[in-house]
């Protein structure tokens, strides 16, 4: 049998607009696409990791979708089965004045205060 060529290729000169090429100018290299070797690599590497990624996402997933859910609507945590779609009311709501989540100073206050001290600490550990 016989074995593959390198997998480099020659590109032909482009020829300019007054129809003649020069010879002087080094022609690229083409890749091909990846060997046989290299694309059996990847696809066992898919084939390993896709399990591992279902079960992150089942277990990260599934608990973050859940709370926003339960955020857009008027759940309960003693009664979960009468919750109403009420969209963004518990954020942000206009009734004679703003008030929500969004509208508190004291929770604005307290993102300032984990950003900055996340700021902190990575400036610490990383210089």
């Amino acid at each position: 049998m016989a074995t593959r060529q390198p997998t480099l290729t020659q590109t032909p000169p482009a020829t300019p607009p007054g129809g003649t090429v020069d010879a002087t100018q080094p022609t690229r290299p083409r890749r091909e696409r990846g060997t046989r070797v290299r694309r059996r690599r990847v696809r066992a590497a898919w084939l390993f990791l896709t399990p591992m990624l279902v079960g992150l996402a089942l277990v990260a997933g599934w608990p973050l979708a859940r709370t926003f859910w339960f955020s857009v609507t008027d759940a309960s945590l003693s009664s979960l089965e009468g919750a109403n779609f009420i969209g963004l009311e518990n954020y942000l709501v206009y009734d004679n004045g703003w008030y929500g989540i969004l509208a508190d100073p004291l929770w604005w206050q307290s993102v300032w205060n984990t950003l900055y001290f996340a700021r902190c600490r990575w400036r610490r550990c990383w210089g």
